[in-house]
């Protein structure tokens, strides 16, 4: 058996201290490095932050990605019911362009907010009452064979409420849901309108995201095992 000492303790050479180098960089593939970050995007179970001595936990309400030639980019909405603040949303963004997985995470970038719905414009809060169910039946459409166009740009979206799921993904051009579109746009101004300094934050120390078995699933593959356990 190596030295107990060692790095790798099960290797010897004589009175050598053995490290452990790093693996080669191992380039991805365009499918499983899309793969990984829709799974960093949409992969946060619940994010946990402290404020005023409680914790507080936030739990998935609405997410939407949009994939295209560039890059990508999410936002999601999380909720609490031992706010305030109520509300947190979630931006993610990825300029898509490294192969290797320590370049495709320096490429991808995630902030969070936390807010109450009092502290949104004059008919921003309306899409904090999403209704899944509406949203996704009376909204997807397949676009007839006769008029689709051949697009870059991809759409993920999860809604959920207290009895609903409803998550899709769809090729723009080949299918199109408005609302769903439309709810990634609104969101995108809500998250730059909370961008200021007087926006609450939590105690700096205290902030933690869950992230879903599937995520570390789909991160072990991309890179090996070469990433930590994330769940």
């Amino acid at each position: 058996m190596g030295d107990p000492t060692n790095d790798i303790f099960w290797e010897s050479a004589g009175e050598a201290k053995i490290k452990l180098r790093p693996p080669t960089r191992i380039p991805l593939s365009q499918t499983a490095i899309k793969e990984t970050i829709r799974s960093l995007m949409h992969g946060v179970m619940a994010i946990y932050a402290t404020f005023d001595e409680h914790t507080r936990v936030y739990e998935r309400l609405a997410e939407v990605s949009v994939f295209d030639g560039t890059g990508a980019t999410f936002h999601g909405v999380y909720l609490t019911s031992e706010g305030p603040p109520t509300y947190c949303i979630r931006r993610g963004q990825w300029n898509g362009k490294n192969e290797s997985l320590e370049g495709m995470l320096a490429d991808f970038s995630a902030q969070v907010l936390f807010f109450e719905a009092s502290s949104l414009g004059e008919g921003q809060s309306t899409i904090l009452g999403l209704d899944p169910a509406e949203i996704d039946e009376g909204d997807f459409v397949i676009v007839p064979e006769s008029q689709r166009t051949r697009g870059n740009s991809k759409v993920h979206y999860l809604l959920l409420d207290q009895v609903k799921r409803t998550q899709r993904s769809y090729r723009k051009g080949s299918a199109k849901n408005e609302r769903v579109e439309t709810l990634f746009d609104e969101l995108g101004a809500v998250f730059a309108q909370l961008q200021s300094p007087s926006n609450r934050t939590p105690v700096p120390t205290e902030v933690e995201i869950k992230y879903s078995a599937h995520c570390d699933r789909v991160l072990q593959q991309a890179t090996c095992g070469r990433f930590p356990d994330l769940t």
